[in-house]
């Protein structure tokens, strides 16, 4: 077995994640997971680690942020559902 590319691990990351994602359903695992896309896209494109690192970072922070409004009604409807006895 030869090396393997960089890129490949980058979508290993992302598969396991979203595997875990599914398995522990927390919803905080998944950003992880999308966010190692652009950062195997960068890795393909043979761009150095630390940018890897980098768009990885930013991927998964820009996800989580822009999907926290949405999570938190979500999650505040189920509590809703819960008080109601739903």
């Amino acid at each position: 077995m030869g090396n393997i590319e960089p890129w490949v691990v980058w979508l290993i990351l992302t598969a396991v994640l979203v595997i875990g994602e599914i398995v522990v359903s927390g919803s905080f695992i998944l950003f992880f997971g999308l966010g190692a896309i652009p950062a195997a896209a960068v890795a393909y494109f043979h761009g150095p680690l630390y940018m890897q690192f980098l768009v990885f970072i930013m991927a998964s922070g820009m996800l989580i942020l822009s999907c926290r409004r949405i999570m938190l009604r979500l999650t505040a409807n189920d509590k809703d559902d819960e008080e109601d006895g739903a």
